[in-house]
């Protein structure tokens, strides 16, 4: 905690424009200027519960925005829809700035930023702020999953997106490679500030996997016999996290899934996925209609209180994220390899092996054959166990450094570079 009180230090905006509970590294943020004597401001869409670690903190105030009606799936009607859906926003977002008035520093996440940019640069400006765009991925790639990333609304509003973030103080990003692209072509020298896991996720090392996994299967009321066979190993546990949104790539697990099968008296297969969001109905659907043997699949939402026990209670974790970039990095890697859980990585370019190694701390798949190859390995009953372990124990052997370690040496510093001032 910094010797300086949250009152002076100042106001920090943290800006989200998404679901603040689905916003992990925002809030990490939060609560990290928090910790070094900011009085932050959290203004973003509650549509699930922020967590502990935002609620109980005095120097943390949540200012929601109103959630956006969903988007239609309709390419044409999406396009005549957004512009009041974004008029009415930007006039909420406006009215919010006018009540919190000057803010020292103002963190905004992007995406979508690209329509509140314009306001936040002349805010900025008249109040001496310093404006900082956290790029978690581009906005205008993100776009092109629903356009088509030839779309001339696409082209233009990469242009400007990148534009507009020249007029910020600070760019913060999540991999060097993101940082390299906006050095090579938007001439923008951004400080990469990757994704660590919480201090609550490295506290998981610590627990024993039996415990864990009666937690979790009291937490979603999975029955005994399915924990039975998970503590028997009997069951394979493969978990994980997802907003179910465009850019994870369903259709190659439930693909993979149709064509696995267990050999005999090998372990079967239990899958849970936790999380919400647009697509999770579609792939129940998708689930209920695949003739699915040896496999179990269920979708569940988990507190953030029970998440951590949930990756580490796991004998795999399953990324399925798809960048639009191929330049950002999904966080919920980070925090599977935090509670010591390997990774099964759907593969979507170099970037990846910043944080993945693959055969030392989980495993790279391309497509459904490769995936459908990894699962034969970890289930069966004597090879797949030492697969498991040894990659645990490789995990194990490397020094975690938590979220807040990191940020204090990466983001703070950059933070500190622009304004001049040093937290003791």
């Amino acid at each position: 905690m910094s010797g300086a009180s949250a009152s002076e230090r100042g106001l920090a905006l943290v800006v989200v424009l998404g679901d603040i509970g689905r916003s992990p590294r925002m809030c990490m943020h939060a609560t990290a200027l928090a910790s070094v004597g900011y009085r932050v401001e959290l203004i973003g869409y509650v549509d699930s519960p922020v967590g502990a670690q935002i609620a109980e903190d005095p120097n943390i105030c949540v200012r929601p925005l109103a959630s956006p009606k969903p988007a239609s799936s309709s390419r044409s009607l999406y396009l005549l829809g957004v512009v009041p859906r974004l008029l009415g926003a930007l006039v909420e977002f406006v009215t919010v700035l006018r009540r919190l008035g000057r803010g020292d520093v103002i963190l905004l996440q992007n995406p979508p930023a690209v329509y509140v940019l314009p306001i936040l640069i002349v805010y900025a400006r008249l109040h001496r702020s310093r404006l900082i765009v956290d790029w978690h991925n581009f906005g205008w790639t993100v776009l092109g999953l629903r356009l088509g990333k030839d779309h001339w609304i696409v082209r233009l509003s990469g242009r400007i997106e990148l534009w507009l973030a020249r007029y910020a103080d600070i760019q913060l990003c999540v991999s060097d490679a993101m940082g390299e692209w906006l050095a090579e072509h938007a001439e923008l020298e951004a400080v990469t500030v990757r994704d660590h896991p919480g201090e609550r996720f490295v506290a998981m090392r610590e627990h024993s996997r039996s415990d864990l996994v009666r937690e979790v299967c009291s937490v979603l009321r999975l029955g005994p016999e399915l924990l039975d066979e998970l503590l028997d190993r009997r069951r394979i546990l493969l978990v994980s996290s997802t907003s179910w949104s465009a850019d994870e790539d369903f259709d190659v697990l439930i693909r993979a899934l149709r064509s696995w099968r267990s050999e005999k008296g090998d372990p079967r297969l239990l899958v849970l996925l936790s999380g919400r969001g647009p697509r999770r109905d579609h792939f129940k659907e998708e689930i209920l209609e695949a003739d699915l043997r040896d496999v179990e699949v269920h979708t569940v939402w988990l507190e953030d209180a029970d998440y951590p026990a949930f990756l580490a209670a796991a004998d795999f974790g399953l990324c399925l994220h798809r960048s639009s970039s191929g330049v950002d990095l999904p966080m919920k890697v980070a925090d599977m390899l935090g509670v010591g859980l390997p990774v099964c990585v759907l593969d979507y370019g170099e970037c990846l092996r910043e944080v993945v190694s693959d055969g030392e701390n989980g495993f790279l798949f391309r497509d459904e054959v490769d995936l459908v190859d990894l699962l034969r390995k970890l289930c069966r009953h004597s090879e797949g166990r030492g697969v498991i372990q040894m990659l645990r124990d490789r995990i194990a052997s490397l020094d975690v450094v938590p979220w807040r370690q990191n940020w204090l040496r990466h983001a703070l510093p950059a933070i500190e570079g622009a304004s001049g001032t040093t937290v003791r």
